[in-house]
């Protein structure tokens, strides 16, 4: 049984609806399931059809599905009780947080071996087996594509031995959020596209420091300005953050004056990828 099936079954039951509207879908579920009788548009189900249509779903999940059912937890965790471990709502790979740091540090994670990500490589695991103790200190990264390209980027001396952590997606970017609340601020900093978007999620992040070019002037020398400036792109988040400006924290809201006065939007790639000098300025 398919896992939006199961998940149809459920609302039904704990939602007690014995009139359901026809669809491709009901249509389907409740013919292979030999319940219901048609009524114009709508399928009419007894108490019985209801019964069987929850014993079919807890038959499938491993467990009483009356009670509902996490699709969640992960393909490992469903395994323990069903058939089929796919009915799970994560990506395989979803509580998997990336970390990448010099290749001559260890990497701040649990394990009786010494961790390390030679250049071009990251590492990922479970955020529960990362170390956020005090000592630690984290470099937040914006773009996936970075954490594969990380060595090329021309860190502040003081970063050079932080650690880099994707700061995730969907559900993950979550946990991340919520684990970095562990790392205090002075031990953060964000490395994130120099664009307005890009300031603002660094002044929400809880970061103290944010990672950007250390000649501002340089982004807007015409050679590089016209080859790789996004203009379409600060005008779309021009609109989005113009009036929001104010708001910032002050080290932030001089970064974004700059950006606004000369219409930048920066990509991290661009900045890594013409080496661009970076620095660490205070949030």
């Amino acid at each position: 049984m398919l896992r939006k099936d199961i998940e149809k079954i459920i609302s039904l039951y704990q939602a007690g609806n014995k009139k359901v509207k026809r669809t491709q879908q009901v249509d389907q579920l409740f013919e292979n399931e030999s319940v219901g009788v048609l009524s114009g548009g709508y399928w009419i189900l007894s108490d019985q059809d209801l019964n069987r249509l929850i014993d079919s779903a807890s038959k499938a999940v491993g467990s009483d599905a009356r009670l509902g059912f996490d699709f969640t937890q992960t393909r490992a965790s469903i395994a323990q009780t069903a058939s089929n471990e796919k009915l799970s709502s994560e990506n395989v790979f979803a509580s998997s947080v990336l970390l990448a740091r010099a290749t001559d540090h260890v990497l701040p994670v649990q394990s009786i071996y010494p961790l390390h990500t030679p250049h071009n490589t990251f590492f990922g695991c479970d955020i529960s087996q990362i170390d956020f103790g005090s000592d630690n200190r984290f470099i937040l990264v914006e773009n996936g594509e970075v954490m594969k390209c990380w060595a090329g980027a021309l860190l502040p001396p003081n970063w050079c031995d932080a650690t880099l952590i994707y700061r995730g997606h969907g559900s993950n970017l979550v946990n991340v959020s919520r684990a970095l609340n562990q790392v205090t601020s002075s031990n953060m900093a964000g490395f994130f596209d120099f664009d307005l978007a890009g300031i603002f999620m660094v002044n929400d992040s809880g970061c103290g420091y944010i990672l950007v070019p250390s000649n501002l002037e340089a982004l807007v020398f015409p050679d590089f300005y016209t080859k790789y400036n996004k203009t379409d792109t600060f005008h779309s988040q021009n609109s989005v953050y113009a009036n929001r400006i104010n708001t910032l924290k002050s080290g932030l809201r001089k970064l974004a004056i700059f950006i606004s006065q000369h219409k930048l939007a920066i990509t991290q790639e661009h900045l890594v990828t013409h080496k661009i000098q970076l620095c660490a300025v205070p949030v």
